[in-house]
C-alpha cells in the first residue's frame, strides 16, 4: 500500500476496520475516587503474559497525573493533565483494588489487578505487573505485543493506537462488593513524523518524536508503531504521550496537522527469533509503587 493510500492525501487519517484484534493487546486504565466511582484514565499495551499474569507498559503520566488525581480528591482538571501542573501530593496506591486494568477479548472483559508500578517519570514510561481477580479460572487470552520497531525518520508514515470516548457508565457499591459498566472505544490512526527531539519536548523529557496524528487524552499510554507486511507482529517503538488541549472538531479535521508527542522506548534487544525476543527496557529516573521493592 503506498502513502497516498493510507493517508489519502490527508495530513492524517483514521483506521476503521481491520485492527480490531488489538483489543486482546490493549488495557484501560481505571482508578477509583474516595467515593469508589471509577473514572477512566488511559492505556496501555501487554508486552509479557503467562495467561493469568501480564505486565504492561504506558505513559507515566497517567498514573501520576490521572490516577493520582482521581484517588486523592475531586478532579479539577482533566485526568492526564501532566504532574507538573498539578498541586504536589502523595504518589497514588495500587492497594486493595484501587487501580484496575481492564481486558477485552472476544466476549470476556477481566478487571486486572495491578500490582507494581515502575515508573520513570523523566522518559514519561510506566512499566506494571497486572493480574486476574481469580486465578482458578480459565487463563485469560493476552495478545502482547514484541518491543523494538525501528525508529521513524521524518515524513516516515507511523500509525498509533488507545483508547477514546472511556466513561463510566453505572457504579453500584453493596459492601464489599462492586459493579460497574464503562465504555471505550478503540481508535487507530495514522500520520507522518513531523520532528525529532532527541532531547525531550513539552511534558517528556527524553528522546521522543513529533507526529501529525492528533490524539484524545484517553489515548495516552498507547503504542505508536510501524505497519509491517501482512501477518506480521505489530513491534511498538514508542508510547502515545501528550497532544495539545484542543477542542474535539480540531483533533477530527484530517485536513489539519496535529502535534501528538511520542516517547520512544529505550531499548536494547538481547535476543531475537521468529516468536521471540529479549528485551531491555532501560530506566532511569525510576519510582517504584506496590510490590516488593527490596
Amino acid at each position: 500500500m503506498s502513502d497516498d493510500d493510507v493517508l489519502s492525501n490527508f495530513e492524517w487519517n483514521q483506521v476503521e476496520s481491520g485492527f480490531e484484534y488489538l483489543n486482546n493487546g490493549l488495557l484501560s486504565i481505571l482508578a477509583f475516587r474516595p467515593d469508589r466511582t471509577p473514572c477512566s484514565i488511559g492505556t496501555a499495551f501487554l508486552i509479557v503474559e503467562n495467561g493469568r499474569r501480564a505486565v504492561a507498559i504506558s505513559a507515566a503520566h497517567v498514573f501520576l497525573g490521572g490516577v493520582d488525581a482521581a484517588q486523592r480528591h475531586p478532579a479539577r482538571h482533566h485526568p492526564t493533565a501532566l504532574e507538573e501542573f498539578l498541586p504536589q501530593s502523595e504518589c497514588f496506591s495500587v492497594d486493595g483494588g484501587k487501580l484496575l486494568a481492564i481486558h477485552l477479548s472476544d466476549s470476556r472483559a477481566e478487571a486486572c489487578i495491578v500490582e507494581q508500578v515502575v515508573i520513570d517519570q523523566s522518559k514519561d514510561i510506566a512499566i506494571f505487573s497486572l493480574r486476574a481477580q481469580n486465578e482458578e479460572v480459565s487463563p485469560i487470552n493476552f495478545n502482547t505485543f514484541l518491543l523494538g520497531g525501528p525508529i521513524p525518520k521524518i515524513r516516515d508514515i507511523v500509525f498509533a493506537a488507545g483508547f477514546a470516548e472511556m466513561k463510566t457508565l453505572s457504579s453500584e457499591v453493596a459492601g464489599a462488593h462492586h459493579r460497574f459498566s464503562t465504555q471505550r472505544r478503540l481508535l487507530v490512526r495514522c500520520g507522518r513524523i513531523k520532528a525529532l527531539h532527541p532531547d525531550g519536548h513539552i511534558g517528556c523529557r527524553g528522546p521522543c518524536i513529533e507526529t501529525t496524528i492528533p490524539i484524545f487524552s484517553g489515548m495516552s499510554g498507547g503504542p505508536v508503531f510501524n505497519l509491517g507486511k501482512d501477518g506480521e507482529k505489530i513491534e511498538p517503538f514508542g508510547i502515545l504521550c501528550t497532544d495539545p488541549d484542543e477542542p474535539d472538531e480540531l483533533k477530527n479535521d484530517r485536513s489539519r496537522a496535529g502535534s501528538s508527542i511520542v516517547s520512544l522506548l529505550p531499548l536494547e534487544i538481547v535476543s531475537s527469533s521468529v516468536d521471540r525476543r529479549e528485551t531491555l527496557v532501560q530506566l532511569d529516573d525510576l519510582r517504584v509503587i506496590g510490590g516488593e521493592t527490596a
